[in-house]
């Protein structure tokens, strides 16, 4: 399948995304075309073996790094906090 690269403005910044779970929800919030994914399910999707509470606190951690990686686009990081 080839190397996961995130390119904005054609800088690549794959490098912040710094564990495959990150990659996989960035792979996963694109897929979804826009359209709201609970953060429960997220968790349930990513860290199976988690119970709620960790599950949850995971995608907190998940979402910040995907946030600072995607700072320079702010378009990409608008999502109501519910989600």
């Amino acid at each position: 399948m080839g190397t996961f690269r995130l390119l904005i403005d054609g800088q690549d910044r794959s490098h912040l995304l710094s564990y495959d779970k990150v990659k996989l929800l960035l792979a996963l919030l694109v897929l979804a075309q826009g359209q709201a994914i609970a953060r429960v399910k997220l968790a349930d999707m990513l860290w199976p073996e988690s119970d709620p509470e960790q599950g949850r606190a995971r995608v907190r951690h998940a979402l910040y790094v995907l946030r600072q990686a995607l700072a320079p686009c702010p378009r990409c990081c608008s999502a109501p906090r519910q989600a």
